[in-house]
């Protein structure tokens, strides 16, 4: 039985997915298998997979093919065919840094968590730099707060991961992260925290259109678990108004003045630092 089990899910990975293997076989620590699921792709990525195995020969190399089913059904197809010890997520166009293995062995020997997170370090548009990160330890703080946790940056213990799969609705889908985070820690599980970023974290261009069909997924998550009765309606109603706070800002920050001004309206905040740039984003001044 391999330590790791690495969990990669590819759709119209072309571009980026023989980085994100290279990332993977540099490893320092080598007990670990792979795991590809190609989600119904059109373009190049199941050849490249093939032949990414036949090459590899010694390595321990599992391949799934399968319909466009999306991202948490392609995860799970892996996660349940995984025989390692704790499955590490990994993203098609993300890299981890080559000594990301060999540290998280070291922190899961001495802690055995349930599931462990790291932070990651953002590429791709600008310059690296670091993305905020802390312990999360309670639902309330991560609705409120934000989400700290990428899923290329997470290693779940793999029973805790196969008797929990990804939701697979289309309601969720971009958020079956968030649904699973708020789950496990419903279910008191601790979401171990370490400290050292081992991820790189790719960004892309074109946000502002996808970002406000994100921001009704994570709504919808949110609107479920307060269905269930785990999120109060006090702290549903906060959590929306944060996210289009959130919303507001990314869109300032980018002179998107239309759709920061329609989201800083809903975000409801009028705290003198929100009326502010509430004024500066009317005025047409990006900060």
């Amino acid at each position: 039985m391999p330590f790791f089990s690495v969990i990669i899910p590819v759709y119209e990975g072309e571009s980026t997915i023989e980085e994100t293997l290279r990332s993977v076989t540099s490893q320092s620590f080598t007990d670990y298998e792979i795991l590809l699921v190609n989600d119904g792709s059109t373009d190049a990525t199941v050849s490249l997979l093939r032949s990414f195995k036949k090459a590899h020969p010694q390595r321990d190399i599992t391949l799934i093919e399968q319909d466009n089913r999306g991202l948490g059904a392609a995860r799970n197809a892996a996660i349940q065919a995984a025989t390692g010890k704790y499955c590490v997520l990994l993203d098609a166009d993300d890299l981890w840094k080559p000594e990301k293995l060999e540290v998280l062995h070291q922190e899961i020997i001495r802690h055995e968590p349930a599931m462990l997170y790291h932070p990651v370090v953002t590429f791709g548009l600008q310059k690296h730099w670091q993305r905020k990160a802390w312990p999360v330890k309670s639902i309330r703080e991560l609705v409120l707060k934000g989400n700290p946790i990428v899923p290329s940056a997470v290693a779940l213990f793999s029973d805790l991961a196969k008797a929990h799969p990804f939701v697979t609705d289309e309601a969720y889908h971009g958020a079956e992260d968030l649904f699973l985070w708020i789950t496990l820690l419903h279910e008191g599980h601790n979401l171990h925290f370490f400290p050292a970023p081992l991820t790189l974290y790719r960004e892309e261009g074109g946000m502002s259109t996808r970002l406000d069909e994100h921001l009704k997924k994570v709504i919808s998550v949110f609107r479920h678990f307060a269905e269930a009765e785990i999120i109060s309606a006090e702290l549903l109603e906060k959590a929306i108004r944060r996210k289009h706070y959130e919303a507001a800002r990314f869109n300032h920050k980018r002179s998107l003045h239309r759709e920061a001004g329609w989201h800083y309206s809903a975000s409801r905040s009028y705290a003198p630092k929100s009326l502010a740039l509430r004024l500066m984003n009317y005025l047409r001044i990006s900060t």
